[in-house]
């Protein structure tokens, strides 16, 4: 499917009736191809359910498998450089302080990431994936939680991070660093999400290679939380940050 997507750009240039360049608005057409596919094409490879229907997170996410990626209707937790998109008919719109190159590649990107199965708009997304979350100083201040993302988080440790066909291992671990915090509140622990994995080829993640080992100070902080005294916990805190601040 042929795509005539509008565009604007900002270059310098001399308006009519001026001497000196500045930036002007510029206005522009892009046409890009956007692959058409069957449902049978690109099957259904995982579907990811919401029990706690946290948030304003749907019910229940589709991801579709096709040349080896991912692909969604667009949703609030698929977070990335692209918003979520209706029916066929509704294209980007870069921004246009940027420069035509830019803004062009911009298109381009987003021309790569997009493909209509019968009919409606699909986005490329990334693997869902079970992350053990901590909030607060522990003992109930904040909690812990098993959350689902679609990004590896910089500053969060690659061990807190599972697939998602490794439910029972992340739970267990969310409840051991739970009870080391002292957040029994956060037990017995709900995931934020099942998942019904039909294409196992699907589920290719791998965070003890693909990512980090989080932010050091975070890290610190974390160890902190095991004292299980919220008082305790905060004051630590504030002298970690002191010495970071000294640096």
């Amino acid at each position: 499917m042929k795509v005539a997507i509008p565009y604007e750009y900002t270059e310098e240039a001399i308006p009519p009736r001026c001497r000196k360049p500045r930036r002007v608005r510029m206005k522009g057409t892009m046409t890009v191809t956007i692959h058409e596919l069957s449902g049978d094409e690109a099957p259904v490879a995982i579907v990811q359910r919401d029990p706690l229907h946290v948030g304003n997170r749907p019910e229940k996410i589709i991801y579709r498998w096709w040349r080896k990626r991912l692909w969604t209707r667009g949703h609030p937790s698929n977070r990335g450089p692209h918003p979520p998109l209706g029916p066929a008919g509704t294209w980007p719109y870069p921004e246009p302080y940027l420069a035509k190159s830019k803004v062009r590649s911009s298109i381009r990107r987003f021309q790569q990431d997009t493909v209509l199965i019968d009919g409606e708009v699909w986005r490329v997304a990334g693997e869902p994936r079970y992350v053990l979350m901590t909030f607060g100083l522990g003992c109930n201040h904040g909690g812990t939680a098993l959350m689902v993302d679609n990004h590896y988080n910089s500053n969060i440790h690659r061990e807190r991070y599972y697939r998602i066909d490794q439910q029972k291992a992340a739970i267990a671990a969310t409840k051991r660093v739970a009870l080391e915090r002292g957040d029994d509140q956060s037990v017995p622990v709900e995931p934020h999400a099942d998942f019904d994995i039909l294409i196992p080829e699907a589920v290719r993640l791998c965070p003890r290679k693909e990512h980090g080992t989080g932010d050091p100070f975070i890290n610190k902080v974390e160890a902190l939380t095991t004292v299980k005294n919220r008082t305790i916990a905060g004051l630590g805190a504030l002298a970690l940050l002191g010495q970071e601040m000294k640096q």
